[in-house]
């Protein structure tokens, strides 16, 4: 539906917070809203900080540049981590649909070393458990670029709350995909990243604490799972 819109926000006149997605900043800026949403401005997130791989990192500079239409904005991101007289850090850029991730080191190093200082806060060593750590980290940045297609995908196959990430660590990391196919049962898939195991789990709960719990990989197995918090 056609609509005719002339819209000022002001925003970061008052302290507005945002904390979410391991992000927390101040945001301020100033957008406006013309006809049928389309959208001109710039909002920054002020005093940021990201966490990632097990690390607070310190937002450099972040912006969300609107210039169309409004949930299409355009990301120009860096969060960094400073290890004595080395900067390595994260630059998120592109649409927030599809961004495009880089790992990027002051001063300019290779990508491994500028990782291993952003994940280690050292230079990459020889050691097996550093290269898979790091390999568990590159993997998690692959997935940060494909999440936007695959919720997609997941969306169309009538699968809810759809998340991919990594799991495991060592030769034990995996690719997990999971979500839930109705409110009691759910779908969790993982492909084995240095090992070839595949496994596919159906978890359907049977009370809130109650888990029935069936899986197919190296070896099947079908459990009961009982939930307490502590």
């Amino acid at each position: 539906m056609a609509m005719r819109m002339d819209i000022d926000v002001v925003v970061g006149d008052d302290k507005l917070a945002f904390a979410g997605f391991g992000l927390t900043a101040n945001v301020q800026g100033h957008v406006h809203i013309g006809d049928n949403m389309d959208t001109r401005g710039e909002l920054w997130l002020n005093d940021g900080r990201y966490r990632a791989y097990g690390q607070r990192l310190t937002v450099r500079r972040a912006r969300l540049l609107f210039a169309g239409p409004i949930d299409q904005p355009y990301l120009d991101i860096e969060a960094i981590r400073q290890t004595d007289d080395v900067i390595a850090g994260i630059r998120l850029s592109g649409s927030a649909e599809q961004p495009t991730t880089q790992i990027f080191s002051e001063p300019a190093m290779s990508q491994e070393q500028a990782l291993s200082y952003l994940v280690l806060g050292r230079p990459l060593s020889t050691t097996g458990e550093d290269n898979n750590m790091l390999a568990q980290a590159a993997l998690g940045l692959g997935l940060m670029g494909s999440s936007g297609v695959t919720s997609g995908l997941a969306k169309d196959l009538g699968i809810q709350d759809f998340q991919l990430d990594t799991q495991g660590s060592g030769n034990t990391t995996s690719v997990v995909a999971s979500g839930n196919i109705s409110e009691k049962l759910s779908l969790r898939y993982g492909v084995g990243v240095f090992e070839p195991a595949n496994t596919i789990a159906l978890r359907y709960k049977l009370s809130k604490k109650v888990y029935l719990e069936a899986a197919s990989g190296v070896a099947s197995s079908l459990d009961i799972f009982y939930k307490r918090d502590f």
